[in-house]
């Protein structure tokens, strides 16, 4: 068995704040000996308990509205289930008891329903949780900003499925092979390790970690969630999870609440907003004058400067995800204006198994616009034979939808649901919007696009071949036809799509390709790193 690790108040593994595909019925197990008692709240159902006082072993990751994060905290003096969501933060599950020495624990969820095991002993079984979803969580040794974890921890373990009570008592004293089924992350921690986030965790995370400890930013960050609906949600979580894992102090604000008054106390380094829509120019500008710089990340660039442009001059920085729009946002009188593309986040977009359902010979995820009718309406003919799943709305305006309407799930689906079917696609197609589309476009100026939209990030981090339209960027950032496939018309697509479902070994050595470079270059963590750089003005390397 591995050395164990002195966690002594002030260390952390942060892994991923939720795991979004490993819900309700899961399993975490660990070793530990803890130093320091923790507080015994009662088991409740809507509590919203102080979050200080525990000993946060696995901090229980935020939830949101409907769905909660498990977390468990050990003290000498027991164990405590706690699920953690917006206004909701009860003790699930409650055992008092003397831990002195090293000590087996296995929390297993199943079908929403927490029960403790204690060195193989089963002990107690909580009570369902009200919570639609209750996600596993990879937050080890803290749940900040509110404590840490002080004792010592060893061999760490989250399983996708409620492990029964003969495998616990079977398993814990054994070490792991790699070859265990629904094994999902197995951490061995020792004294010559030191803790921060690995983005290879999900592809390395049966080895173990050795991970250089980094040295975090010293900045106060106030994040504004505005736009706060589903297509914007996944964005919002992927950037604050990137930013507590970069700088000392991150605090979020819906833009419905009052801004001013929250930059007044808590004093940040930085006011970040993503497209800020719903800000008010005077909201900013108050901000700004109080001495807190502002900056703006406009992710719809260039559809929306119709609006984006009557609030860019109030900004310090304009981040912008499409390169030709620098010259537009300088004219208005910004004088920073940076591209800086979206990112990718490894907890959701990753290689992973997925059943027959989402499996598929061509797959793509979007909405249809006009010009990919019209594209697929080209294709859809020649494809006959292969299974083709398209997924997003507007698509019953295709030509002969009703020959295809079963190969097609005509709704918008989450970010989790997305990267399932990337999982199960043997080729992705890539089918960028037009600039002048003139549905729900606010381009009136009619800028075209160089820079590649963010599923380009996306479909590479799930290590499956991504096939593309081409835009003026893209060798910017990945290789053509080494990292990513593309072509330039219908018919070089079908021809490159028969040709890669025949050609399997090359299918997959392109997708690695453009999987290791995603995980090293292209998460949101790079991107939020590049951000700071500019807005601090330090030649500091996150990379």
């Amino acid at each position: 068995m591995s050395s164990p690790f002195l966690f002594n108040g002030n260390k952390k593994i942060v892994i991923s704040r939720l795991f979004k595909d490993i819900r309700n019925s899961f399993t975490y197990e660990f070793w530990v000996k803890p130093l320091s008692s923790h507080r015994i709240d009662p088991e409740a159902s809507s509590a919203v308990a102080s979050p200080f006082g525990m000993q946060w072993v696995i901090g229980a990751g935020h939830g949101g509205i409907h769905d909660a994060g498990a977390g468990v905290s050990a003290g000498t003096n027991g164990i405590s289930v706690y699920e953690h969501g917006s206004y909701y933060l009860p003790a699930r599950l409650v055992w008092e008891t003397s831990i002195t020495d090293w000590t087996h624990v296995a929390v297993v969820y199943n079908n929403k329903t927490p029960s403790l095991y204690i060195d193989g002993v089963w002990k107690k079984t909580g009570e369902p949780s009200p919570r639609a979803n209750v996600f596993a969580s990879g937050l080890f040794g803290a749940l900040e900003p509110y404590g840490y974890f002080t004792g010592y921890l060893k061999k760490i373990c989250i399983w996708d499925h409620a492990r029964t009570p003969q495998q616990i008592a079977d398993d814990k004293d054994k070490e792991l092979t790699d070859s265990e089924p629904g094994l999902i992350g197995y951490w061995l921690v020792n004294n010559h390790s030191e803790f921060s986030f690995d983005e290879t965790v999900h592809s390395n995370h049966n080895k173990k970690m050795k991970i250089k400890e980094k040295e975090l930013w010293d900045l106060k960050i106030l994040y504004v969630k505005s736009g706060d609906f589903l297509p914007y949600t996944a964005i919002h979580e992927s950037i604050i999870d990137s930013l507590h894992e970069l700088v000392r102090d991150v605090h979020t604000i819906s833009s419905q609440e009052d801004i001013v008054e929250r930059a007044r106390i808590i004093q940040p380094d930085l006011m970040l907003a993503l497209n800020g829509l719903d800000l008010s120019a005077d909201q900013i500008t108050t901000t700004r004058l109080s001495g807190v710089k502002t900056a703006v990340w406009f992710t719809d660039d260039p559809y929306i400067l119709d609006a984006t442009r009557q609030i860019a001059p109030h900004y310090d920085y304009i981040f912008t995800i499409e390169s030709n729009c620098i010259p537009f946002y300088k004219q208005l009188g910004c004088s920073e204006v940076h591209y800086l593309p979206l990112g990718m986040n490894p907890a959701v977009f990753r290689p992973k198994k997925v059943n027959a359902s989402y499996q598929s010979d061509v797959c793509f995820v979007g909405r249809g616009y006009r010009n990919r009718i019209r594209f697929f309406n080209r294709i859809l003919p020649f494809l006959a034979g292969k299974k083709v799943l398209i997924v997003g709305d507007w698509w019953e305006r295709l030509e002969n939808y009703s020959l295809y309407k079963q190969a097609i799930q005509n709704s918008w689906v989450s970010a989790e649901e997305t990267a399932n079917y990337y999982n199960g696609a043997k080729i992705v197609l890539n089918l960028h919007r037009q600039h002048d589309d003139n549905e729900f476009n606010l381009n009136s100026h009619k800028i075209s696009c160089l820079s590649v939209n963010p599923r380009t990030f996306e479909i590479s981090g799930c290590k499956t071949l991504q096939l593309t339209d081409f835009r003026d960027n893209l060798p910017d950032l990945y290789s053509p036809d080494k990292e990513i496939a593309i072509f330039s018309s219908p018919q070089e697509c079908v021809e490159k799509i028969n040709y890669f479902l025949q050609h399997e070994e090359k299918r997959n050595e392109i997708a690695l390709r453009g999987y290791l470079k995603t995980i090293k270059m292209h998460l949101y963590k790079h991107r939020l790193s590049q951000m700071l750089r500019i807005v601090t003005g330090s030649s500091r390397n996150d990379l």
